[in-house]
């Protein structure tokens, strides 16, 4: 792909310093975070025991991330840019296919385990200075990077879905109205940051990917202090109203901007983009206002015929942007919303809307 200007202009620097440390990130990042991970798992120190009641989800979410990053890089086989004929040497270029940034996904799925503990913060930290020098060796673009940001991410809280105990918030009726209100401000948020920079920039593509990582490290941020056992009023009274079916506090929220970033960092087009943005952001409150009261169980949570139907009338209007060959898409987000697939639905349709446009 080509380079955006970030990444051109890191590419362009050669400080023997930078270089040197960024080699020693190359070749180390790995093995530490597995030798963290299990000084984690072995150690008897107190302080300890809310990370390592987490350290089963990080396990087989690291599995399930080399799964998707092997089949990705091998699928893609984008080169990398230090194999680009002008490229500055600055250290042996790897093998394999840039996209997406393994050392990028492996600290962000890190952080991601470390929230609510002193590890935090030096984990996002380790993050945020890996991602920085996989882009000035010259070892990834900066969409490689975030793309790896989102496989992290992704892999981590996807298990953690599956497997931790559900602790849902109450889905309270009286607050309907505000949560689907939220739900569709985040939809038009990300639709204009795409139509805006479009209109404005030539890599739009990673600039607004980069404005939802922003959005998902603060986001990180504010639940570390949630989690740490910290009482914020306003935000607990936020997450309360917003939060519906939630095994954590504001999963809604970050499972929508995971879904958004992963979408932006895979399709290429602008429209195909702001379809899938309108599908989840329409479908979902149309869907929503069709629903069932009732509260047994089921697997398709408490959705009837008519959700289903609202859900795809609702966005028909996407067959105007992109053509009629979406309407399958359409039939497949609003079967996904309408069943208790024991993830996040949001991210489903956005998983679903990614791949659909990628194939």
């Amino acid at each position: 792909m080509p380079a955006d200007i970030i990444s051109r202009i890191l590419f362009g620097l050669n400080v023997p310093s930078l270089t040197a440390i960024s080699s020693i990130l190359d070749i180390v990042t790995w093995p530490f975070l597995l030798i963290t991970w299990l000084y984690i798992v072995l150690s008897k120190d107190p302080r300890l025991v809310p990370i390592r009641k987490k350290a089963n989800v990080a396990f087989i979410a690291t599995l399930l991330l080399l799964a998707a990053l092997q089949y990705t890089k091998t699928t893609v086989n984008e080169l990398r840019p230090c194999d680009t004929p002008d490229a500055i040497g600055k250290g042996a270029c790897p093998g394999d296919g840039s996209f997406p940034s393994g050392h990028a996904a492996i600290t962000a799925l890190f952080a991601a385990f470390a929230i609510g503990t002193p590890l935090f913060i030096p984990s996002l930290a380790l993050y945020v200075v890996v991602s920085f020098s996989r882009i000035y060796l010259g070892f990834h673009y900066l969409n490689d990077v975030l793309a790896g940001t989102a496989f992290g991410l992704i892999s981590y809280f996807l298990i953690w879905s599956l497997i931790r105990p559900k602790e849902r918030l109450i889905n309270k009726k009286e607050g309907f109205f505000v949560r689907e209100m939220a739900h569709v401000g985040f939809g038009i948020s990300v639709m204009l940051l795409v139509a805006v920079t479009f209109h404005f920039v030539a890599s739009w593509r990673i600039v607004s990917a980069a404005f939802v990582t922003l959005a998902l490290i603060c986001f990180l941020l504010v639940m570390h202090v949630k989690w740490s056992g910290k009482r914020l009023r306003l935000l607990d009274e936020l997450f309360k109203i917003i939060g519906i079916r939630d095994a954590f506090p504001g999963e809604g929220a970050f499972w929508f901007l995971a879904g958004s970033l992963l979408l932006l960092t895979v399709v290429t087009d602008s429209a195909k983009v702001l379809t899938a943005i309108f599908i989840v952001t329409v479908g979902d409150i149309a869907s929503a206002m069709f629903s069932s009261s009732r509260s047994g169980r089921s697997i398709f949570k408490n959705k009837t015929p008519a959700s289903f139907a609202a859900f795809v009338i609702s966005t028909l209007p996407a067959t105007f942007i992109a053509g009629w060959g979406v309407f399958p898409l359409l039939l497949m987000a609003a079967a996904v919303e309408s069943l208790d697939l024991k993830v996040n639905d949001n991210f489903l349709m956005l998983l679903i809307c990614t791949i659909f446009f990628a194939l």
